[in-house]
């Protein structure tokens, strides 16, 4: 646990003088997330569009259901680029020491940079939104929803979705916010690999902090550990890329070969 250790240091170091960015690019993005997701179900409250006693949609709105959905999902993409300001303020305050509130406007700069953001965010959520989706009805069909079966079923689903949480969106995001150069869809699927390869490495560091997560349970831990977590598992995510270029470096510089002529150098 010696590297988590180090990171985490990094991390606590790199949140002196840069925790109010950090966390304002949490909230923020926490706070239009939770707004979009109590919109969609508010407005058909005002409506009479939803029975209270079951939360079941009443006969004859499943269509308008599905457009106020598609209206709710449009406005968080448009938003998304937010989540993306977060990470590149942590970026920037473990690489550089230094971050500011306007690095969560970040990805708001430029058509290109922004469209390209909606577009790795939409293939990045889609592409764990299916499959996990696909996992929990498996899962659903197999254990059930009820009993002791239900509860297995429910751990199971939970531990999956961590996985593919690990897998598909944890590290393509950090590396997103650290250096945003590439072309989406190296964001989207070029890292599957790298994530592979780390994903102990991201289990390692969860458990590490899980004290701290646990915390989280009170609303006033996570101002100090909602930012130490994304420093952290920022600055995780950018010592394993530049342990992987390192690596491939040296594979590919020429090693010297013995020809048996050794040349007089006159010592």
């Amino acid at each position: 646990m010696r590297k988590e250790k180090l990171v985490k240091k990094q991390a606590r170091e790199a949140l002196r003088g840069n925790t109010i960015p950090i966390i304002a690019g949490i909230s923020l993005a926490a706070m239009i997330f939770i707004m979009l997701q109590n919109a969609l179900y508010l407005i058909w409250l005002s409506f009479n569009a939803i029975d209270i006693e079951t939360e079941q949609m009443k006969d004859g709105f499943e269509l308008p259901y599905l457009l106020g959905t598609a209206a709710v999902v449009i406005a968080a993409t448009l938003l998304s680029p937010f989540v993306n300001g977060a990470y590149k303020a942590a970026a920037n305050a473990v690489s550089e020491n230094n971050c500011e509130v306007t690095d969560l406007f970040y990805f708001f700069r430029g058509a290109r940079r922004y469209l390209k953001t909606m577009v790795i965010n939409m293939g990045l959520f889609l592409f764990f939104g299916t499959l996990n989706l696909l996992f929990g009805f498996g899962i659903k069909s197999l254990f059930g929803a009820d009993g002791a079966l239900g509860v297995v079923g429910a751990v199971i689903g939970g531990m999956i979705t961590f996985l593919l949480y690990s897998l598909i969106l944890h590290y393509p995001l950090c590396l997103y916010g650290i250096d945003d150069s590439r072309g989406a869809a190296r964001y989207i699927f070029g890292y599957l690999g790298f994530s592979f390869r780390h994903l102990w490495a991201f289990i390692r560091l969860t458990f590490s902090m899980l004290g701290w997560i646990l915390l989280c349970f009170f609303v006033a831990p996570v101002f100090y550990v909602g930012p130490y977590a994304l420093c952290a598992a920022v600055n995780s995510a950018r010592w394993l890329k530049i342990s992987d270029e390192e690596k491939a470096a040296k594979k590919y510089i020429p090693q010297p070969v013995y020809t048996g002529y050794t040349e007089y150098t006159g010592f």
